[in-house]
């Protein structure tokens, strides 16, 4: 069954706040596009989802295991429509070994930040009391800070030329230079 987004009029806080509240649910994943501050960047979304359906867990490198998640792709195949972000399906993660923990989502919340909206998707049920637990989230403010550094401008002029120095010599081909700073 094709899942199909619904405005959410009455939320107005950041994906951060809303991520925040609904954090500490099962099976939590709060998925940001890399590029969500940034102008001009475009199709950006945040997707915030909890609670699968199901969980798939087993090995790259078993059949049996792969099929299954084949299967569950298949019935989240949703080609009706492109909304310009995801609908429902498998989210999950792939370790160093080939072991693997999928959940099927099929409720959502997205951020759309070109349009500053918010869509569900399905019936997530943490929907159900989430203006009021948003209502008693304050954003704390981050405190500013006045970093200082471990070098001077030309201390680290000097050393930046001394590199290239023994780079153009062949002394050696790459270095990672770096000086400390500290926050106060």
């Amino acid at each position: 069954m094709p899942l199909t987004p619904a405005p959410c009029q009455n939320l107005t806080q950041t994906p951060e706040q809303v991520a925040e509240v609904l954090h500490d649910l099962d099976g939590f994943v709060f998925l940001d596009s890399a590029d969500a501050d940034l102008a001009g960047a475009v199709n950006r979304v945040s997707i915030i989802a909890a609670e699968p359906r199901q969980r798939h867990r087993g090995s790259i490198h078993d059949p049996q295991a792969c099929a299954v998640l084949r299967e569950s792709l298949r019935r989240h195949a949703n080609a009706v429509f492109d909304w310009g972000f995801p609908v429902g399906g498998l989210i999950g993660h792939v370790d160093y070994d080939g072991h693997f923990v999928f959940g099927e989502y099929e409720d959502l919340l997205v951020y759309h930040h070109d349009g500053g909206k918010w869509f569900s998707i399905g019936e997530p049920n943490y929907l159900h009391g989430l203006p009021e637990a948003l209502a008693e989230v304050s954003k704390p403010q981050a405190p500013v800070l006045k970093f200082t550094s471990s070098m001077t401008e030309n201390d680290f002029v000097k050393r930046v030329r001394q590199a290239h120095e023994w780079i153009a010599s062949g002394d050696i081909y790459q270095v990672n230079l770096a000086h400390q700073f500290r926050a106060s």
